[in-house]
Formats: structure tokens, sequence, C-alpha cells
């Protein structure tokens, strides 16, 4: 065994006095323990040091991927209301409008229609077209229509009668055409209008002749036979001059 220097000796007495040592083997084996424990802890607090910068390491590029991800849903979800938003007031830019057509069609019934202006050649189309029996030559196709409004085309040899509910009428022209001026028309020109035969038309000029012209088309009724709801059919086809 290697002799223990002079000095050593003194430090190895003044530890057995006081700690009780028995013999040199124990306090070599006592101070190997340590050193190796003091090993142990910096090799330990290495560990932790590493393992701490790997996890962060992992963990920011899972941040980062995330946070790629949340800005591109937040760029898609803005796209997609941007998209809704648009569709929205395109919508609202073509308001759709409800009419009814009936009579001389191949499907007649309530119809939406999406054109920005509506005409009345429009909605017969949407009723399948007039039938073979129809006569649309007294109708304006072109004039526009409106929600609610009902359209009726008239058969052949049909009488038009004119209704506040109805949305199809004689063209301007052919109207100014049709009237009957009740101040000079004949007997004959008189059976022409809505609801007048032959002995009304005979009742008209008779109270003509006896009280006067007809200063506007209302007078009409002063006729006996004729109340307010005659008239009503007859009024746009007559004028007074």
């Amino acid at each position: 065994m290697a002799q223990i220097p002079s000095g050593s000796k003194k430090l190895w007495s003044t530890l057995k006095r006081r700690y009780g040592f028995i013999g040199e083997k124990k306090l070599v084996v006592g101070f190997f323990v340590l050193v190796i424990g003091a090993i142990a802890i910096i090799l330990w607090a290495s560990c932790t040091v590493a393992g701490t910068t790997i996890a962060r390491q992992r963990r920011e590029p899972v941040q980062n991927k995330y946070s790629e991800l949340q800005k591109d849903d937040s760029g898609n979800s803005s796209s997609s209301q941007s998209s809704e938003t648009t569709k929205t007031e395109d919508t609202k830019k073509t308001p759709s409008v409800v009419v009814y057509v009936d009579g001389a069609v191949i499907t007649p019934g309530v119809y939406t229609l999406s054109q920005e202006t509506p005409r009345i050649c429009d909605a017969v189309a949407a009723a399948g077209g007039p039938s073979d029996t129809a006569d649309i030559s007294e109708l304006n196709l072109a004039k526009p229509i409106k929600d609610g409004d009902k359209i009726h085309v008239p058969q052949e040899g049909e009488k038009q009668v004119p209704s506040s509910e109805n949305a199809v009428e004689p063209s301007s022209k052919n109207s100014e055409q049709s009237l009957v001026n009740i101040n000079v028309a004949t007997e004959e020109e008189l059976t022409k209008l809505p609801g007048v035969g032959k002995s009304m038309a005979q009742a008209i000029v008779k109270d003509r002749d006896k009280n006067g012209p007809f200063i506007k088309a209302e007078d009409l009724m002063r006729v006996s036979g004729i109340g307010e709801k005659k008239f009503e059919r007859m009024k746009d086809y007559v004028c007074v001059s």
C-alpha cells in the first residue's frame, strides 16, 4: 500500500478522532462516494437543461405550424364571408316578382319571375306560352309588370273586359282607336261597348238627345239601367268631346 505523507497522517488522525473513522479504507470509499454523487448531480443538471432545450425546439415548430394554420383558417374564413356577402348583395339587386297567369296559356298558374324588369311576355313564357286558341294581337307583350299582377291572355273572339287586377291591356294605339265617343256614336257603335246591347244603346242615344251631350264619361250613369258596376266595365272604352 502506498505511504501516506506525514501531513496527511495528521489529517487522517484528526478525521478519525472527530468522525470516528475506523480505517483508511472506509474513508477512501466515502471519498469516492462523494465524488460519484457530485458527478451524478452534474450529469443530471446537464441532462435537464438539454432536455428542456430539445423540448422547446420541438414545441416551437408545432406552435409555428399552428399559427400558420390559424392564419390560413382566418384567411379562408374572411374569403368565405366575403363570398357570402357578395352573393347576398347580388340576391338583393334582383328582386323576384310573383304573378298569376291565366286564360289561353299552356299552363295557367302562379309564377315567380327573376328578370330585372319583368314584362308580360316573360309571364306568358313562364306559363308555357300562348295556347293555339289564344289571341295576343291586342296584348302589349312589352309592358312591364309588378309583383302581384294578374296576367290574362284572351281566347280568340273573347272580348277583353278591363279589370283593376288584370295587368293585360290593349296597346295604347289600339286603345285610342277603339274608344267610343258617347256624344256622337251611333246605336251600332255603342253596342261594341262591354255590357251594352241594342236596347241599352237606344237608351243612351235617347238620353243624349233629351238631356244634351255628356260632359264626362261618368254621366253615362244618368242613363236608366247603367249603374256603377256596368259603368266600371265600359269606362275604359268610352270618351267624350
